[in-house]
C-alpha cells in the first residue's frame, strides 16, 4: 500500500507524538512505585479524613469499584467450576485487607493508577479522535480548545514560558496546587488547568462511549478483540476512571500525565481530521 505525501506526513507526526506520550505516562508509572505505599496511603487518608471527608470517601469508594470492575473482568472469562469457585476469591481479599489494610490499600491505588494511565491514554486517544472526524465545529473545536488551554496554564505555571514572557506566571496565578491537596504527603501540584485537560478528555471520551454504546452488543459478541473492548465499555470501568482521574490522581507526586493525557488527545484528533488513516 502506497501513502500520499500528506498521509505519510501524518503518520510520521502521529507516531512521533504517540512515542514521547507512551514514554512521559511510562515514566510516571515507575516513578510512582516505589513512592506509593502503605505509609503513603495511611497518611493520604488520615490527613482526608480530617480535612476534607467528602474526597476522603470518594478515594475510598475507588477500593470497592476497583475490586467489582476486576471481579466482572475475571468472572466474564472464567469457565464455570471457576465461578463457582471464585466467590472464595472475596473472602481471601477481605482477610488480606484485614491484616494489611493500607499496604492492600497502596496495591489498590497503584493498580488503579497503572490501569487507569494506560486505558485513560487509550481513552484520549480515541476521544480525540472522534472529535476531529465530527462535522460541527463546536463539537470538534472546543474540547481540543479546553486540552490545549489546559496544558498550557500547567506548563506556563511550571514557569516552562518565564523566559519568552517573563510575566505570563503572575498573570494566570491561579490556587494551584488546590486546598485540598495539601492533605497529601506529596501531591501532584495539579490545579485548574489539570482539571480543564481532564475534563476536556472526560467529555470526549463519554460521548465517544456514548456513540458506541449502540455498538456494545456487537462488540462483546464478536470474537476477535470483542471481549477486551468489553471491559473498557463497562460503566464500572467508566466510573473508576474518572475516580481515579479527578479524585486520586491530583493527590499523587505526577509530574508529566497531563502531558502525556494531552498529547495522546492532540494527536488523536490530529489524525481524526486529517483522515491520514484513510488516506
Amino acid at each position: 500500500m502506497r501513502f500520499s505525501r500528506n498521509a505519510t506526513i501524518g503518520i510520521i507526526i502521529f507516531l512521533v507524538m504517540y512515542f514521547i506520550a507512551l514514554a512521559l505516562l511510562t515514566i510516571e508509572v515507575f516513578r510512582l512505585y516505589p513512592l506509593i505505599d502503605q505509609f503513603f496511603v495511611q497518611s493520604l487518608l488520615d490527613n482526608l479524613a480530617a480535612t476534607d471527608p467528602i474526597r476522603y470517601w470518594l478515594v475510598i469508594a475507588i477500593v470497592p469499584t476497583f475490586i467489582l470492575w476486576m471481579f466482572y473482568v475475571a468472572f466474564s472469562q472464567a469457565p464455570p467450576e471457576a465461578k463457582r469457585q471464585s466467590f472464595m476469591c472475596v473472602l481471601v481479599l477481605a482477610i488480606f485487607l484485614i491484616v494489611g489494610f493500607y499496604a492492600i490499600l497502596a496495591l489498590v491505588y497503584m493498580a488503579v493508577t497503572f490501569v487507569g494511565i494506560y486505558m485513560g491514554g487509550v481513552g484520549s486517544g480515541l476521544g480525540g479522535y472522534d472529535d476531529g472526524k465530527k462535522e460541527g465545529r463546536i463539537g470538534k473545536i472546543i474540547p481540543l480548545i479546553g486540552v490545549i488551554l489546559g496544558l498550557f496554564i500547567e506548563l506556563s505555571l511550571q514557569g516552562i514560558f518565564d523566559t519568552i514572557i517573563p510575566t505570563l506566571s503572575n498573570l494566570v496565578d491561579l490556587p494551584i496546587p488546590l486546598p485540598t491537596q495539601d492533605a497529601s504527603p506529596n501531591p501532584s501540584g495539579y490545579g485548574l488547568g489539570y482539571y480543564i485537560t481532564i475534563i476536556s478528555i472526560m467529555y470526549s471520551l463519554l460521548s465517544t462511549l456514548r456513540g458506541s454504546l449502540g455498538l456494545r452488543s456487537d462488540v462483546i459478541g464478536s470474537e476477535s478483540g470483542g471481549m477486551s473492548l468489553a471491559f473498557i465499555m463497562n460503566p464500572l470501568f467508566v466510573v473508576l476512571w474518572v475516580l481515579g482521574a479527578a479524585v486520586l490522581w491530583p493527590l499523587l507526586p505526577f509530574v508529566y500525565l497531563n502531558w502525556g493525557l494531552g498529547l495522546l488527545y492532540i494527536m488523536g484528533w490530529i489524525t481524526g481530521y486529517t483522515g491520514v488513516t484513510t488516506s
